[in-house]
């Protein structure tokens, strides 16, 4: 797989770094993208090659990170695929029964990823949660988070960013519905699920996820999303949410614009 490389983004989180310890070896390029000066911290658990650095001019949120991380690889590969970096994998029997994959289950998931990329611009892996409520292999029109591969050709022409403002904490459902408002349309794989540690986890994005930058990320989203409507909700003291928290409700098969009658033309 020459064509596609998984970009496992990481900032002050190395003890948390587990995503890619059952990767076959050789079969797909992969990379850590860390802010430029933590590179003696990463160094320590992984070799130079390993590790894409980030400038310091590039500000630290991960929504400007991935913007970079995705504009450097256009002229590299034809497809980025986007991982936190606490991820955890499962493989589901004929019984919608989850257990961990093994290196041959993840091989196989990377495969399924690629030749599905032919058809839909953008593919997701299920999360574990909720996993067992779609009892075929895989839906379209759909949620994808944490772990996601998509087209830089098509990203390109959708012209959407990562980071319309910073600090942002939506990124992924942005694009997502960027992607299906320009009738470009996802795929998310059930055959497979993903866990990570859980939103509380130190480093990364928890730095600067507070009230205050939910609220107005999620009111940014419903103003100029349709499909995203904004719910005040109890918290139950999340991620440092006391008492409420400004969430979202994103219609996901609403965003969908189909380009043509004809399915998957994206691209011809």
């Amino acid at each position: 797989m020459k064509d596609i490389i998984i970009v496992i983004n990481s900032s002050n989180r190395v003890d948390k770094l587990r995503t890619f310890n059952k990767f076959p070896k050789g079969m797909i390029d992969w990379v850590v993208a860390i802010p430029k000066e933590q590179n003696k911290q990463y160094r320590s658990v992984l070799p130079k090659h390993k590790l894409l650095l980030i400038p310091k001019d590039v500000p630290q949120f991960l929504p400007s990170q991935r913007q970079y991380c995705t504009e450097y690889h256009f002229d590299k590969y034809k497809y980025i695929f986007f991982m936190d970096d606490d991820l955890t994998f499962f493989k589901r029997n004929k019984k919608l029964k989850l257990k961990k994959a093994s290196t041959k289950d993840i091989e196989k998931m990377f495969e399924l990823v690629r030749h599905t990329l032919n058809d839909f611009p953008m593919v997701g892996i299920s999360t574990r949660l909720g996993n067992n409520c779609i009892t075929e292999d895989f839906t379209d029109t759909a949620r994808v988070t944490r772990c996601y591969a998509f087209s830089l050709d098509v990203f390109k022409k959708v012209g959407a960013v990562f980071n319309p403002f910073e600090p942002f904490v939506a990124e992924d459902f942005h694009i997502n519905l960027c992607f299906l408002n320009k009738g470009y349309n996802n795929r998310v794989i059930f055959k497979y699920a993903q866990e990570d540690i859980g939103s509380n986890a130190k480093g990364g994005c928890s730095l600067y996820r507070t009230p205050k930058v939910q609220e107005k990320t999620a009111y940014w989203m419903a103003a100029h999303h349709p499909e995203v409507s904004v719910k005040v909700k109890k918290s139950g003291n999340w991620d440092g949410f006391d008492d409420t928290r400004v969430d979202m409700i994103v219609h996901w098969k609403k965003a969908y614009k189909p380009r043509t009658k004809v399915k998957n033309t994206f691209l011809k």
